[in-house]
């Protein structure tokens, strides 16, 4: 079985993909890249958020203007949500581009502290690469945000309409306090991902490594 490698030691193998790997079913070149994960035990909505982020930035780093969109990645703690969206960013960073990533709950305190952060809200409005983590965490379905952070949320991807963006949260686009925050996500090109069901990626390891212990074990009294 082949070594399992984290996201973020195989992305840059983006930058020497061949042209073998190049799809012809767009009107570019893509290049595509491996994950570098084992496929055996992780849920399909787990490699489909890898695949999304894959093309978001291959998209992104080829400067394909036309196929400006977010992604949006929610599901429950632990999927591998925030360690996806953090790759991205790091990847598009270490290729020059300008990037950043907020934890939600963070730069929304900021935002509302204008005297100590002034100019930050022109910085995210208009930074060319973001990603937006855990929106909304701690709010479960039945409850609701405060209409503060609902309209500051909604005027920052207002504004962000054009420029590349990537989404994590706990809760679905229904359970969004505000239907229109979940019109957004699903304009254009964006794409959504499901990941609810998908299990705590440390819990699943944790599973994994018990299990190859047992079998140790059974292979010595043997």
């Amino acid at each position: 079985m082949s070594e399992t490698r984290h996201i973020t030691a195989v992305l840059p193998e983006y930058l020497t993909a061949t042209k073998e790997a190049q799809s012809s079913k767009r009107d570019y070149k893509p290049v595509r890249y491996e994950l570098g994960y084992e496929t055996e035990g992780l849920a399909p909505c787990v490699l489909e958020a890898h695949r999304a982020i894959q093309w978001w930035l291959n998209d992104a780093l080829e400067g394909v203007k036309k196929r400006v969109r977010w992604v949006t990645l929610h599901g429950s703690p632990g999927c591998g949500k925030t360690h996806l969206v953090r790759a991205a960013t790091a990847l598009l960073r270490a290729n020059g581009k300008r990037a950043q990533t907020w934890k939600w709950k963070k730069l929304l305190d900021m935002l509302h502290d204008e005297r100590d952060y002034p100019g930050l809200w022109n910085q995210v409005t208009s930074m060319p690469y973001l990603a937006l983590d855990d929106v909304f965490t701690g709010f479960m379905a039945s409850e609701k945000a405060t209409a503060l952070q609902t309209s500051t949320l909604y005027d920052l991807l207002e504004s962000r309409m054009d420029k590349w963006t990537l989404i994590t949260s706990n809760l679905s686009p229904d359970e969004m306090p505000d239907v229109r925050l979940a019109s957004r996500l699903f304009r254009g090109n964006n794409v959504v991902v499901n990941m609810q069901g998908a299990e705590d990626y440390a819990i699943l390891k944790y599973k994994e490594k018990q299990n190859h212990e047992k079998e140790k074990a059974t292979t010595k009294e043997s």
